[in-house]
This record gives structure tokens, C-alpha cells and sequence, in this order.
């Protein structure tokens, strides 16, 4: 069974001070011309899709900070970047100039407000014919947010390849029901095989309390990587960017600075619990996007484990989604071995 590979597209880079590295210029906005280049290397790599948040390294610990609002490009009082873009007006422009890769924007689940989500995401799906996704943002109860987001399915009734599908981070075991209800493909953050196997199995177990029918969660891994050719040189990369920052980059995710090989092994061994791909935040872009692109899936594609070219042209088809008609159903996950030890080299 071969892993889904996704990217999110955080400015400048997960890292706070990636503004600072040396590929990084922080005197251009984030206009379509960074995105576009961004997007376009991704979709070089075969990769299922790219995300797009509103904020500066927005993603599993890492909440906007001040100055970090959308409309403030440049460097804030802090030393950050903004990324400054809307994300659905982001992937609406990059829709025409892409042609295989999902495009998922962000936007915020607000109750009265589903009849412009949906029309917007409803509006990126036909430019990008059939590519794109929903994230909604949870800021009030998850009620409301089931709500919204049960309301803007309701409004794509008659995609004739089915919705739009949904994707959403689970914050805690108290949003295993909201997406186990409400979404396709949920994003975790597990620290090694054993944390990811408890996750796993309590979605599922969340899937049979509400009573989910036709295709499961699609599960996928938040990884924050920092890749480089040679043993320690990542590492020392990131050191160099906590430097500037003043201090230790942390995350909700486990952060992984090593070669693409190493990270190929920890992937292989976490799909083994249950996993159906990974949602990886370059550090620093566009080093580390390259990296993954140039590195990594070919690692994987040598492995077995990874497309050599698109096959689905609709993002739901490629990632297994059971369209209206009951068809493109999941796939069963591999048995799950003895645990093994793994250690980042």
C-alpha cells in the first residue's frame, strides 16, 4: 500500500526565524509568484496535496503570535514574517496553474458564515477540477463547528465526483468525535509508533461510538522536518535558527532534523500503526521543500511505497474517498508488527 505525502505551506517555513535563512527573502511579499513556485516543485513530487494556513508557521503548535495577523506581510515587531495572504484566495490563484496536486485553504468555521465557505471552496474545486479541500479552524465549540461544517456539506450536493472532502488537526481526545463525524482526513501528532498506535486506535474506536459509515478517516501524521544530504548537517540547521530566534523550536509534532533516509525509516515504521500518510512542515522553505521533493520521495519511491507518477485526477479518487455512487472504496491497513525501537540518526 503505498503512503500519502502532503505539505504545508507556512511562509516562510515552520521555523519562526526561517525568514532568516539564507534562501529566504524577506524584502518580497508572499505574493502568487512564491506560492506558485512553492506549489509547483510540490507537484514535481508527486505529493497528494498542499495546505495553506492564514498565519505565519501556523500548524500543531504554533499560534499566531503578535503582528502575525493575515494582511501583514513583511517582518513584524518580533522578527517574524507574515505570510499575509488570504489561504483561499492563495489556492484560487494557484488553481490554474497547477494541474495535479490538492489544493487545501484553511478558513475559519463560523456559525452564519457557511454559505461563503462553501461557496468559495465550491468555487476552487471547479477551477481546480475536482482538487480541492476544507479545512475549517475551530475557535468556538465543537458543536458549532459540526454545525458549520455539516451545514456547508448540505450545500455540495450535486459535486457529481462527490464533495470537497474535509480535513481538520485533532487537538485532544475531546475532537476525536468532531472528526469522526465531520471529516475525511484528520491530521495527529504523535511522538513515536507507540503514541501514533494509541491515536489510531482511539479514532477508530471514535468512528464505531458515532456510528461512521462508508469510507474511514484518513489518517495522516504532522512531521515539522529539517532535511539535509548528510548526517548532522540538518541539525546543525537548526541549531543555527534557534540562534537567531533565541530559542529551542518546539512543536506539537515531533520535530525531525536528519537525511531523508532516516526519515524514510521512521515513516515506514509509523505507517506500521496504522497510518495512511504524513503531513510534513518544511522547517525552512524552500530548502526543505526541495528536500522532500528531491530527496525523500525518491527514497520512498525506491522503497515501493510511493506513486511514480498522478493517477486520480480529483483529490478525493487519490485519496480513497467513497464518492455518491459508493465507489473508490478504503483500503485495509497492513497488520501491525511488534513494536520496534527507532532512533533519529
Amino acid at each position: 500500500m503505498n503512503l500519502h505525502l502532503a505539505v504545508a505551506l507556512d511562509g516562510a517555513g515552520r521555523h519562526p526565524a526561517a525568514w532568516r535563512a539564507h534562501e529566504a527573502r524577506p524584502d518580497l511579499p508572499f505574493g502568487a509568484g512564491h506560492w506558485a513556485r512553492l506549489v509547483k516543485e510540490a507537484e514535481q513530487g508527486l505529493l497528494d496535496f498542499v495546505t495553506f494556513d492564514d498565519g505565519p508557521g501556523a500548524g500543531p503548535g504554533r499560534p499566531n503570535g503578535p503582528g502575525r495577523s493575515a494582511g501583514s506581510g513583511g517582518s513584524d515587531g518580533s522578527g517574524h514574517v507574515g505570510g499575509g495572504s488570504d489561504p483561499t484566495l492563495v489556492a484560487t490563484r494557484l488553481a490554474p496553474l497547477s494541474s495535479r496536486i490538492g489544493l487545501v485553504p484553511a478558513t475559519a468555521a463560523i456559525p452564519g458564515r457557511h454559505g461563503h465557505v462553501a461557496s468559495t471552496i465550491a468555487t476552487l474545486d471547479r477551477l481546480s477540477r475536482g482538487r480541492a479541500g476544507w479545512s475549517p479552524k475551530v475557535s468556538g465549540s465543537l458543536r458549532e463547528a459540526s454545525d458549520v461544517v455539516d451545514a456547508v456539506r448540505r450545500s455540495w450536493h450535486d459535486f457529481p465526483d462527490g464533495p470537497p472532502p474535509v480535513f481538520s488537526t485533532v487537538g485532544g481526545v475531546a475532537s476525536y468525535e468532531f472528526v469522526a463525524q465531520s471529516c475525511d482526513v484528520v491530521h495527529v501528532t504523535p511522538q513515536d509508533w507507540l503514541d501514533a498506535t494509541m491515536i489510531v486506535d482511539d479514532l477508530r474506536a471514535a468512528e464505531r461510538a458515532v456510528g461512521r459509515t462508508g469510507h474511514r478517516l484518513k489518517i495522516f501524521a504532522d512531521l515539522a522536518v529539517f532535511l539535509d544530504g548528510y548526517p548532522g548537517v540538518a541539525a546543525g540547521r537548526k541549531a543555527r535558527l534557534d540562534d537567531l530566534d533565541g530559542a529551542e523550536f518546539t512543536s506539537d509534532a515531533l520535530v525531525y532534523a536528519g537525511t531523508p533516509t532516516g526519515l524514510v525509516g521512521l515513516m515506514l515504521d509509523w505507517r506500521s500503526a496504522g497510518l495512511d500518510g504524513f503531513h510534513l512542515h518544511p522547517g525552512a522553505l524552500p530548502h526543505d521543500l526541495s528536500m522532500i521533493v528531491r530527496g525523500l520521495v525518491p527514497e520512498l519511491q525506491a522503497r515501493g511505497v510511493f506513486r511514480h507518477r498522478y493517477g486520480a485526477a480529483g483529490l478525493r479518487a487519490r485519496l480513497g474517498l467513497l464518492r455518491p455512487d459508493g465507489r473508490e472504496g478504503d483500503v485495509l491497513r497492513p497488520p501491525r508488527p511488534v513494536r520496534r525501537r527507532w532512533t533519529m540518526p
